[in-house]
């Protein structure tokens, strides 16, 4: 079964396009400078194939313009490639001292620390994030994915819930929650979500496999309760 929770997780927190770049509250986040120099090393990041490169080039940044954000941001996505998740961490909060809601560092600090399995940590950060806005379904499904991680299934579904709510066509919201739903045993409610994907996607081929994967389950599942019927009927 495709882990749709790590899948949905581990891409979140990427910003949508590295030209334009586009935080949680759907607002352009400025990757350029009146500094030339800054300009010129921003050109090599959005270039550059190599992390440490790149820790390197916003580093000098930095220098430049201790406020320049974006360059923290870069900077903790370099990190958490390296898997320096710790240091991917210091750039988050280096960044959330410049008070700056432009770039939801909260989330960063909540995937990193959901990376080191700081589940109790990772959960503070996405309620902190979620106190600036209660609609960032994606911070609501990263927390779906850690309540998981700690087997609090129903606050888990609680979560995709209040995301669907705001984002009811949204699919890998739907997938999250019916890799949560198998996880908990819920079988026939996962074939909901289910449907109600394809319903909005009907030739996603994955999800037409995960589906009929799960009604092979509840097929087995039925199966067994009928012979364990039938030998106790027998035992009388």
């Amino acid at each position: 079964m495709t882990d749709w929770i790590e899948k949905a997780m581990n891409r979140t927190w990427e910003l949508s396009n590295d030209e334009i770049p586009i935080n949680s509250n759907g607002e352009i986040i400025k990757i350029f400078s009146d500094n030339p120099k800054i300009n010129e090393l921003l050109k090599k990041i959005q270039t550059s194939k190599n992390h440490r490169e790149t820790i390197e080039y916003c580093a000098m940044i930095n220098v430049l313009d201790p406020d320049f954000i974006y360059a923290y941001y870069k900077k903790s996505l370099a990190y958490y490639e390296l898997k320096e998740h710790d240091e991917a961490i210091r750039c988050c909060k280096t960044g959330l001292e410049k008070n700056d809601k432009r770039i939801d560092f909260e989330f960063g600090l909540a995937w990193y620390n959901k990376c080191l399995k700081k589940y109790e940590e990772a959960i503070v950060c996405c309620d902190r994030s979620l106190e600036i806005n209660p609609n960032r379904t994606r911070v609501l499904g990263l927390k779906a994915g850690i309540l998981t991680n700690q087997e609090k299934y129903e606050e888990a579904i609680d979560c995709c819930n209040k995301a669907l709510v705001i984002e009811p066509t949204t699919i890998i919201l739907l997938k999250i929650k019916s890799s949560i739903l198998i996880i908990d045993n819920k079988y026939e409610q996962a074939i909901g979500c289910y449907d109600k994907a394809l319903a909005i996607e009907p030739n996603d081929e994955e999800l037409q496999r995960e589906r009929q994967d799960v009604l092979k389950i509840i097929s087995m599942k039925e199966k067994l309760r009928e012979l364990r019927a039938n030998a106790a009927k027998l035992e009388k």
